[in-house]
């Protein structure tokens, strides 16, 4: 599948945001990975080519996650492709802001 590969790179999880987006999904039984070798290509601002990579995967109901403290231009750049990818497979993407739950 375009844009699904294994993730050679170590998996990082902020401290507190992420943290708590996993803690919470892990207290109500709904499984979630970061492990998920999902790659999103976009133009950075600048026209340069990139790849996004979101923080979470649930298969159980194909969702992305994004979860966020901040967030700047390049983040809304990534966020539309990854609003397309989702959209080309039946899939739902979804940003959570520090606090949401």
């Amino acid at each position: 599948m375009t844009g699904v590969q294994t993730c050679a790179l170590p998996i990082y999880m902020h401290p507190s945001w992420e943290t708590a987006f996993l803690d919470t999904c892990i207290s109500r039984g709904y499984p979630v990975t970061k492990d998920h070798g999902i790659t999103i290509p976009y133009i950075h601002p600048d026209g340069s080519a990139h790849t996004y990579v979101p923080d979470f995967y649930a298969f159980e109901d194909r969702t992305l996650y994004e979860v966020k403290g901040r967030h700047d231009e390049v983040d809304i750049v990534k966020w539309e492709a990854a609003q397309h990818f989702c959209m080309a497979r039946g899939w739902k993407f979804q940003v959570l802001f520090e606090g949401d739950s």
